[in-house]
């Protein structure tokens, strides 16, 4: 890991204690670590010829976001991620003309800008330290909840879509959770969530029946921040830190298609 201190050569195996997933949505490899390294056969990043033609045929190249958002947000249903990918890799422009309104034409370049370590720093750094996959894809290429799905159960049993189910009330997905498939031996689990819990809450007994571990982001990042000891459990967030959480959940409210965080860790509650 570059950067990092060796491990002794007599440590030893290391028993995994923790296992963090956190899962982001929305955003390709080459939007945001693209220009990681130079692009390379082992490195598969942005070169600067890349780019798209817009409807007209004129040619767009990639170039540096001058921030995290793109404004408006590129379609992200099945359909439009067939059309964005075939070329291969040269509908994106076109198919992002589609949600420009009057006189933001100019805009249309926007879809094939990418992030930068003064955009992303922390991200950066994380993958500067740590193993990239520069070769992964998501299980389906569309919407939010198929792929959310798929990190719960390993399946959206055949569905690309976030309708008609996504508004609907818990228990109506019939697949069976990876928490279900633990057991009592692996129950120390959590879902954190900066917005409110939908996907767990729509999914098995053992999810539903374990509200409390299905918490507020902020609460994750107390627990991460207090060292323990084997066999300690952790104290429970102090009554501001819950206050917080919920005025958070309560201020941004149902998710439409907006970001989502969603992170699952393995630890003593």
């Amino acid at each position: 890991m570059a950067g990092s201190t060796a491990i002794p050569a007599n440590l030893g195996p290391q028993p995994i204690e923790h296992l963090v997933v956190l899962m982001l949505e929305n955003r390709s490899f080459d939007l945001v670590l693209g220009t990681l390294y130079p692009a390379s056969p082992s490195f598969d990043g942005l070169t600067d010829v890349m780019g798209n033609a817009d409807s007209a045929g004129d040619p767009l190249l990639v170039g540096p976001a001058p921030g995290t958002i793109t404004d408006p947000d590129p379609h992200h249903d099945l359909a439009s991620v067939v059309e964005q990918i075939t070329g291969p890799n040269q509908g994106f422009v076109v198919n992002y003309e589609g949600r420009l309104g009057p006189g933001q034409w100019p805009l249309r370049r926007q879809v094939l800008d990418y992030a930068t370590e003064t955009t992303m720093p922390v991200l950066w750094r994380l993958a500067r330290e740590y193993a990239v996959s520069d070769r992964w894809f998501c299980s389906v290429p569309a919407e939010t909840w198929p792929n959310r799905l798929f990190v719960h159960c390993g399946t959206s049993l055949g569905k690309v879509s976030d309708r008609p189910w996504r508004w609907l009330p818990p228990s109506l997905y019939p697949a069976t959770s990876i928490f279900a498939r633990l057991g009592p031996e692996l129950s120390a689990w959590a879902c954190y969530n900066d917005r409110r819990a939908r996907q767990p809450l729509s999914l098995d007994r053992p999810v539903r029946g374990r509200l409390r571990q299905c918490e507020a982001a902020a609460l994750f990042v107390r627990r991460a921040q207090l060292p323990l000891r084997r066999g300690e459990r952790r104290p429970p967030a102090p009554r501001s830190a819950r206050r917080r959480a919920a005025d958070r959940m309560d201020l941004y409210g149902p998710p439409a298609q907006s970001a989502v965080v969603e992170e699952r860790a393995v630890d003593p509650l």
